[in-house]
């Protein structure tokens, strides 16, 4: 379930780029409270792959994301279109759970999004993270972060596809 273009915007007590998060970094999730970042995964992908744009946040199209309450997946949100990608980027949480990634453009609350200092937040899951009505035995579960803890280069983790 990687993830979260690298354009894309993370809220911590600034505005952030997802390719600038750094293991440490405290990000706000849900609800209003922070999260620290446990583990980075890049994957440098390098050529078109199918992506699902919402209102501006690009996600492989099984990424989990909360829209109106409830869980989805972003290809069930917004149809995948060809994209070319240089890299995506998927966080593990301490605590696993989900962040808000800000949205682009002048869409929001159509796609039910959590609002912030007057800006519109996507909920996007994380790894780890268990996601009701999307079963996910590895992606989402502590098994995922064992697997991730063995390979080499952790907590800062960079495979290709």
């Amino acid at each position: 379930m990687a993830c979260n273009g690298s354009n894309a915007r993370q809220w911590l007590q600034r505005h952030t780029r997802v390719r600038d998060l750094a293991v440490g970094d405290q990000v706000q999730v849900p609800g209003g409270g922070v999260a620290a970042v446990a583990a980075v995964w890049r994957l440098d992908v390098g050529r078109s792959i199918p992506m699902s744009s919402i209102d501006g946040v690009l996600l492989t199209p099984d990424h989990p994301v909360c829209v109106a309450g409830a869980w989805h997946t972003a290809g069930a949100v917004a149809a995948p279109a060809e994209v070319e990608v240089d890299t995506v980027y998927n966080f593990a949480l301490a605590p696993p759970c989900s962040l808000l990634v800000r949205r682009g453009g002048d869409a929001a609350d159509a796609n039910g999004s959590k609002h912030k200092n007057g800006e519109t937040y996507l909920e996007c899951c994380t790894l780890g993270m268990p996601v009701p009505g999307i079963p996910e035995p590895v992606w989402g579960s502590e098994e995922i972060l064992d697997v991730m803890r063995a390979m080499p280069g952790y907590p800062n983790l960079v495979t290709c596809c």
